[in-house]
């Protein structure tokens, strides 16, 4: 019996959540870090590194 695991509109909502999970990180890293001094940057990415 060949069954599908997920029906076609289930596969692509995950493609777009994957997407949006990929994405995100990145573009609230630009906005976050827009305009902040380097030493600033370098302190909250030091803080969230550990």
């Amino acid at each position: 019996m060949d069954t599908k695991w997920l029906t076609e509109d289930e596969r692509a909502a995950w493609v777009r959540l994957v997407a949006v999970v990929e994405l995100l990180p990145g573009m609230l890293d630009t906005q976050l870090t827009y305009g902040l001094r380097p030493h600033t940057l370098r302190v909250l990415r030091t803080r969230n590194a550990v």
